[in-house]
């Protein structure tokens, strides 16, 4: 009973922590109007910041933009922030927007693994099981029936600005990547 008579220090923190990241994921959401998601994906449903507190038992907080969770010809760039396990960036293209021509230039994706899982939403499984984007093979890739994931873990270890600069740099590089 220790911890709950003292825990008052603690979820302020905790709640600053949330803010200062709610503040970040903002920025970048509000940097990509949905005009401009458009451009790059005609499905795209804008961009939406959601948190919860039972992921594997954590709480996490989320950035999407796009939207587009479609197996077959979705696109969807999502930020997580799963505390106590780190910050990640995860690309789902549906099983029919895999796109080649960008994942066959690995210096673009420098530090990306990837999963064909069956769910992209398996995160504990995902990257505890990390494959590097150096080691995908055209022919896997082509035959899978699985949408493509590609993902890496975002060092937090910045200021709030040079991380959201840094998020917003790393999304304009995903969309311009998307597009080729």
């Amino acid at each position: 009973m220790v911890f709950i008579s003292h825990s008052k220090n603690f979820f302020l923190h905790f709640q600053q922590q949330v803010g200062i990241l709610e503040k970040i994921f903002t920025e970048v959401a509000n940097a990509f109007p949905q005009e401009k998601l458009l451009a790059y994906h005609e499905q795209a449903k804008g961009c939406k910041i959601s948190k919860g507190n039972q992921l594997e038992g954590l709480p996490y907080q989320v950035l999407d933009l796009i939207r587009d969770f479609d197996p077959e010809t979705g696109f969807n760039i999502r930020f997580l922030h799963w505390w106590g396990k780190g910050c990640y960036v995860f690309v789902t293209y549906g099983k029919q927007r895999k796109n080649l021509n960008s994942l066959n230039q690995p210096y673009r994706w420098e530090g990306f693994n990837f999963s064909l899982s069956p769910t992209p939403f398996n995160y504990l499984e995902i990257i505890q099981s990390p494959r590097s984007i150096r080691a995908l093979d055209d022919k896997v890739l082509v035959s899978s029936e699985h949408q493509l994931q590609i993902w890496k873990k975002i060092d937090m270890n910045k200021s709030a600005f040079v991380m959201s600069e840094s998020l917003l740099k790393l999304t304009e590089d995903i969309l311009s990547y998307h597009g080729d």
